[in-house]
């Protein structure tokens, strides 16, 4: 790994983030404790094809340094191919503990796609076998809800 700091422009979200939900008083705190003591954990990142790098882990981070009008961030990069960064993205993710129960459904169903068995899945973020099943089982149900919805 190499430690960097680099200008946010250089920085970008990577598109298949599981993590789409944001508490917006969680944001504003963080975003307020930002401002005061700057981002104390480097984000993590991978080059992004000579145009920056791109965020595997920190995106809340980021968006928060932003919004504090920080110009740079301390990052980490590894070089990673794109499965590699995608299974970091959603352990990470799905390791945390105040991760909305669609996100992590659904980051554990893009991993099932993606070849793993629930066993693996359990094993890797250190949840039982029937977590996973129940979280992926909700996530399943609730898109559903919203599909039906949408008609």
């Amino acid at each position: 790994m190499n430690f960097q700091t680099v200008s946010v422009s250089q920085l970008k979200e990577h598109p298949l983030n599981p993590r789409t939900h944001f508490n917006p008083e969680a944001m504003s705190d963080l975003t307020a404790s930002i401002r005061e003591k700057g981002v104390l954990n480097p984000l993590l990142c991978r080059p992004n094809g000579g145009a920056g790098f791109q965020i595997l882990a920190g995106a809340r981070r980021f968006r928060a340094a932003k919004e504090a009008g920080l110009a740079e961030l301390p990052i980490l990069v590894r070089e990673l191919d794109d499965d590699q960064a995608f299974e970091l993205m959603i352990v990470d993710n799905l390791q945390r503990a105040d991760i909305h129960p669609l996100d992590e459904g659904h980051g554990y169903q893009v991993l099932m796609n993606g070849g793993y068995d629930v066993a693996k899945i359990a094993a890797r973020v250190g949840r039982s076998v029937k977590y996973v099943y129940d979280r992926v089982k909700k996530g399943r149900a609730r898109g559903r809800e919203a599909a039906a919805g949408a008609d």
